[in-house]
């Protein structure tokens, strides 16, 4: 094995909460300060559509002083109050959050919004902060520059989840929601900002993953060794910031890696799923490597059914047979199904 175990020989839940904490600077560290700061949320609704079984609104909140998001409220119809609920974060695709909520040729496989509130559970859809609506005039979807000049110590991990916490807030203010049964669920890079609200905010209950995150090892070090797409890379990767850039650059490891991103959400239930086809996935051996240190400590916390994962061969996706275990993976610990 090539990764730093996160349980010990002879190890205690006391020596392992210390671990916890160096961890999480680590990580926290890394991904800059928190440049902004909460105001009140001044809750505006944009538009409501009945769906059949439930209803859609549009709505938007202040993450911050002269910051505005937009996202959808979908509201089941026959709920028993207060109901779970669900954030659904999009992946990186034109539409922003618009791909959460109905099913066509470019959002096959990611309404995810729609298919849980059909479920009955109260889902919130928002655009990633450079996505979507929150574009301002002549801003260039998932190009952070314009984040970077004004917050270069924040990272895009840290703005992510600083809104997603901001999500909460607003999910809070709504009495249909029982604040105990908040989840997170996401593809892609929906799937990361899933995982990372979740280490920075411990109100997020259970966390479902669909090809989010993959090792560090290898995977801005494969970049550089293509010739020429380092430049690409970074342009493209909605998540890549400036502190990992210069990583990748000098091909230095990072101060932490996967396994101990997902250590920050145990016990709490955590699915992951991956494709072995994936195009993103090139280190499969880590990757496995990933899941059984993050089992052996779930294992270790007593709670080893709370950690699933799963790798399939319908790249990088998330099929209805796929989502089917997330759904059912949801059900099972945020309404007692199964």
């Amino acid at each position: 094995m090539i990764l730093p175990g996160l349980v010990l020989p002879d190890d205690t839940q006391e020596n392992w909460e210390v671990r916890r904490e160096l961890i999480r600077k680590r990580i926290t560290d890394f991904q800059g300060e928190v440049c902004q700061a909460p105001v009140d949320l001044d809750v505006e609704v944009l538009g409501e559509e009945d769906c059949g079984s439930y209803v859609r609104k549009k709505v938007s909140y202040m993450m911050a002083e002269g910051d505005r998001s937009f996202a959808y409220l979908l509201m089941p119809k026959e709920i028993e109050q207060p109901a779970p609920a669900v954030i659904c974060f999009h992946g990186t695709n034109t539409l922003g959050k618009d791909i959460m909520i109905a099913e066509s040729p470019e959002t096959r496989n990611r309404n995810y919004a729609e298919k849980l509130a059909e479920r009955g559970y109260v889902c919130l859809a928002p655009d990633f902060f450079c996505a979507g609506e929150r574009l301002a005039e002549g801003e260039l979807p998932y190009d952070k520059n314009p984040f970077f000049e004004r917050f270069p110590k924040w990272s895009a991990h840290g703005k992510g989840a600083y809104d997603g916490a901001r999500d909460v807030d607003y999910l809070l203010t709504l009495p249909e929601v029982d604040g105990k049964r908040i989840a997170t669920i996401g593809h892609s890079l929906g799937g990361d900002r899933a995982v990372h609200t979740a280490v920075y905010d411990e109100r997020i209950a259970l966390v479902v993953c669909s090809c989010g995150l993959w090792p560090h090892f290898g995977y801005h070090k494969r970049a550089m060794h293509a010739t020429g797409y380092i430049k690409g890379w970074e342009d493209k990767n909605p998540l890549a910031n400036l502190r990992f850039k210069e990583y990748a650059r000098e091909l230095k490891d990072y101060p932490y890696e996967v396994h101990e991103i997902y250590a920050m959400i145990s016990p709490r239930p955590l699915l992951l799923t991956y494709g072995f086809t994936d195009s993103n996935t090139n280190n499969l051996v880590m990757n496995h490597e990933v899941m059984e240190h993050v089992h052996q400590l779930y294992k270790f916390l007593g709670k080893e059914h709370h950690f699933a994962h799963l790798f399939h061969g319908d790249g990088h996706d998330s099929l209805p047979w796929v989502q089917e275990m997330m759904y059912g993976f949801l059900g099972r610990y945020l309404k007692g199904d199964g």
